[in-house]
């Protein structure tokens, strides 16, 4: 689920120098198999933001040579198809990453889980399947495939340790898929880098960086004729699919924002949808049982979106609570004091919000405001 920080700047391709508009310069490209997007604002000049670029774009991308599924030489790739049950050797930020997606498993009681790679694959939501629009009937799979497909599922079968970093399966059918963290530990990594650069570089008053829809911003975009700094706005799309409309749009100072549904990645069965998000305690897609009519009537779970000083964070709750649902997902949400919002789908689709007491803090931008005022 795409979040929208349009109006912020003006993106340019990855190649390009990046050009100045208002103190804003920006670049946009492809990594993890999705879009990004960073800008900087500045009064830096051109080859120096290339260099903060560059280095910011070098940190996710390493993200992306070590945790990408698709890639056949990454650390993640190369576990996966060990059998070993011994330590395996990984670098510190895959090791990091797997210890907060393990952290996150046991906080949504295993609705967050790393290791539900085979169920995403047996629904063709592997990265081999990306671009495929269509199943049918006889291609679901049955029960019996799900019931054996979930004895090599579990995070409790996954270990970590980050001195010596290394990962350890006591099953050689583990297989662990970082998709709905990853991106979000590679924009916190490239954030941690300019956010030093920005407390020592005065010229550099903030940044805002995206991948997939993951976001997370820092200090301010510029000072406005009444010398007030300008705060980055980040709109949260409505959850229809082919929807560019925003919902609600957000001021943020060093937060992300990371937001999950079923709109934009699914599959079709018999002229049906249903999204690629796994519960891994039953095997099969948050919504499927929706869509194919086993459920009927009233609202549904649209998205989540959720509010953190993590991207990586955020980028898994936001996941984990799309499964849970609102009921159990708010429950959590209070319990752990986390910022959620939950945006419901009536019947006659309109939109109805279920927030957490924190969400409440996050400033939302008044919606009087023309968005050429941003």
């Amino acid at each position: 689920m795409k979040v929208d920080a349009g109006n912020n700047e003006k993106d340019l391709s990855e190649e390009s120098l990046p050009a100045f508009r208002d103190g804003i310069r920006a670049r946009t490209g492809m990594t993890m198999g999705t879009s990004f997007r960073l800008a900087l604002a500045s009064d830096l000049d051109a080859r120096q933001i290339t260099t903060l670029l560059d280095a910011a774009q070098d940190r996710f991308d390493e993200v992306d040579r070590l945790m990408s599924t698709y890639r056949a030489d990454s650390e993640i790739r190369r576990f996966n198809v060990s059998e070993s049950t011994d330590w395996f050797p990984v670098s510190m930020q895959t090791a990091k990453v797997v210890s907060l997606a393990l952290e996150i498993s046991r906080q949504t009681e295993g609705v967050f889980d790393v290791t539900v790679a085979p169920l995403v694959q047996r629904w063709k939501f592997g990265p081999q399947h990306m671009g495929a629009d269509a199943l049918t009937t006889s291609e679901l799979p049955t029960q019996t495939e799900l019931d054996e497909l979930r004895k090599q599922v579990g995070f409790e079968h996954l270990q970590v340790r980050l001195e010596s970093p290394a990962l350890k399966k006591d099953i050689p059918e583990l297989c662990v898929d970082l998709a709905a963290i990853a991106k979000g530990f590679g924009v916190d990594e490239a954030a941690e880098y300019l956010k030093t650069q920005a407390v020592e570089n005065r010229q550099l008053f903030g940044f805002l960086i995206e991948i997939g829809g993951e976001t997370r911003v820092f200090g301010h975009k510029g000072i406005d004729r009444d010398a007030k700094e300008q705060r980055w706005v980040i709109g949260v799309q409505k959850p229809q699919e082919q929807s560019m409309s925003i919902h609600k749009k957000y001021l943020l100072t060093d937060l992300a924002l990371a937001t999950s549904g079923g709109c934009e990645n699914f599959r079709v069965v018999d002229g049906k949808r249903f999204s690629h998000i796994i519960d891994p305690q039953v095997g099969r897609p948050k919504d499927f049982a929706d869509v194919t009519g086993t459920q009927s009537g009233g609202e549904r779970l649209g998205s989540v979106s959720v509010v953190d000083s993590s991207c990586a964070k955020a980028d898994a709750l936001a996941t984990s609570l799309f499964v849970l649902g609102p009921e159990k997902g708010l429950e959590l949400a209070i319990r752990h004091n986390w910022a959620v919002m939950f945006l419901m789908i009536r019947p006659d689709g309109s939109i109805r919000e279920i927030v957490s007491p924190k969400f409440t803090g996050v400033p939302e931008y008044p919606p009087e405001f023309r968005s050429n005022t941003l």
